[in-house]
């Protein structure tokens, strides 16, 4: 069940299933959040698989959605209808998932296989409902999964394109992607970046080389915050032929009381200042 302060459970095999299934962004968005209200209600998902068990059926008014920053500034459902649409064409994890014509909700019902993503909470990512809204880019709600399934590891990292070999969620897995660098980092990097400012981390980007021909075929993310344990020079320390970067929180405007001022009529105010972090 969600917790009081909005968080919700993503399992690691949810995660991962994000991770590889390469949604759209708006897709993927509507796909947290009804993960995340799903996690708010009675029964919602189940703690012991059970193979007979049959998925609910839920529903949510769309202004439950647009408070988890889904189509927020459109008055009618036409968005989050054609996402719906999108999930269901294109993913396994619904029996159906629509905004009946007319209606201002929607209703779902997952399907065994995602049910079952569901239920093994061995490892799981604890994500806050507050950022579902922060998800307006390409690669948003993959790297927030994955950094909320990791981050609590002594020396989390976690690879972006390549499937983890401890949970099998396709059953059949996308050809291995031959990127440049060129044409990821614009797409990446600002992703990185905003979880980087919101979360606090820092993170060592690697995009690897392990094909038989030139091209990149994975990135390999790791996280650095206070209660991480990498040893010296090991958190940035990689394959030679890879192309590394570091993503680093943005300096924060903080403010703290302004010296007295000497014009007459002016007392104690406030100064802005930059505190690295």
């Amino acid at each position: 069940m969600v917790e009081s302060n909005g968080l919700f459970r993503v399992s690691a095999a949810m995660a991962e299933y994000i991770k590889l299934a390469k949604m759209p962004k708006k897709a993927e968005k509507l796909l947290l959040a009804l993960i995340s209200i799903q996690d708010t209600l009675p029964y919602g998902w189940s703690t012991v698989f059970d193979p007979y068990r049959e998925p609910g059926v839920y529903f949510a008014y769309t202004n439950e959605l647009r408070a988890l920053g889904i189509a927020q500034n459109e008055r009618s459902a036409r968005s989050i209808r054609a996402s719906a649409a999108c999930l269901y064409a294109n993913t396994e994890l619904f029996r159906f998932v629509n905004v009946p014509p007319g209606k201002d909700y929607i209703q779902w019902q997952f399907s065994q296989s995602a049910d079952v993503f569901m239920t093994d909470m061995e490892r799981y990512a604890l994500v806050s409902a507050a950022d579902i809204c922060h998800c307006s880019r390409e690669f948003d709600g993959r790297l927030l999964t994955q950094i909320m399934l990791h981050h609590k590891m002594d020396r989390p990292q976690f690879c972006l394109f390549e499937q983890d070999t401890r949970i099998r969620v396709l059953k059949q897995m996308p050809e291995t992607p031959t990127f440049r660098a060129a044409e990821l980092t614009p797409r990446l990097k600002p992703c990185l970046q905003k979880w980087s400012n919101l979360k606090g981390y820092t993170f060592a980007v690697a995009y690897l080389q392990s094909g038989s021909q030139p091209g990149y075929t994975d990135v390999r993310i790791r996280i650095r915050h206070g209660k991480t344990v990498w040893p010296d020079g090991s958190f940035m320390k990689f394959d030679p032929r890879a192309h590394v970067y570091r993503v680093n929180p943005a300096k924060r405007q903080q403010q703290r009381p302004a010296a007295p001022s000497t014009r007459p009529g002016f007392g104690h105010g406030t100064e802005l200042w930059d505190d690295p972090l």
